[in-house]
């Protein structure tokens, strides 16, 4: 879409390499488009240019095969994802140990969780109390940290699914929602990897290791 037509004769050695190898395109689902200039129209050029193929023999062995083109994100082409099996979640067994993140103290609603599970603790005597405040503080902490990671994942999920419905249409008022899309995504992303490095660290200090 956009652009000078590319001549036929320019595929055609694609083309003809495609034939015999007996390569067949797998089709997709989403945007039409694969590789993008990324310039506000009316200057926006876009095209497919990558595809998923595969030869007879591959299409016997993998029957229910989906190709989805991802939406533009922070380069000129677009993830595809090729979907060939289900894999099932790892589930995991056994209670996890309590670590304290020093970055919680920063978020929205750590303190408010703190003070909460230490106001509805009680005991007999004072350290009976102060093993229920903190045996309380654990199991709010954990909770608290349980709903931030399931808005954080479902937060990326909204704004990954917005950029997916906007990719494939044009115009200078979707394009420049996409931007502002791409933005928030990348100060998602950010969160999540801030956490994703904290669960290293934690690991690592569980093997003897100061990751320092």
């Amino acid at each position: 879409m956009g652009g000078v037509s590319r001549r036929d004769s320019l595929m055609d050695n694609f083309r003809v390499a495609l034939e015999e190898c007996g390569l067949k395109d797998l089709g997709f689902v989403g945007s039409p488009f694969t590789w993008s200039n990324r310039r506000a129209p009316p200057n926006l050029i876009e095209e497919r240019l990558d595809r998923c193929v595969g030869n007879m023999e591959w299409r016997e062995i993998f029957r229910d095969v989906t190709v989805t083109h991802l939406p533009f994100w922070r380069s000129d082409h677009i993830p595809i994802l090729l979907n060939i099996a289900e894999i099932g979640g790892r589930q995991w067994e056994g209670k996890r140990p309590f670590h304290y993140q020093r970055s919680w103290v920063e978020k929205e609603g750590c303190l408010e969780s703190i003070q909460a599970a230490w106001k509805a603790s009680n005991g007999c005597n004072i350290m009976t109390r102060m093993v229920n405040n903190l045996g309380s503080c654990a199991r709010q902490l954990q909770q608290w940290n349980k709903d931030n990671r399931r808005r954080l994942n479902e937060n990326i999920l909204l704004k990954k699914k917005e950029l997916f419905c906007l990719s494939g249409t044009s115009g200078l008022v979707v394009w420049n929602r996409c931007r502002v899309v791409e933005r928030e995504l990348d100060n998602l992303l950010n969160d999540e990897e801030t956490l994703w490095r904290q669960h290293s660290r934690v690991g690592w200090m569980k093997k003897g290791d100061p990751n320092t």
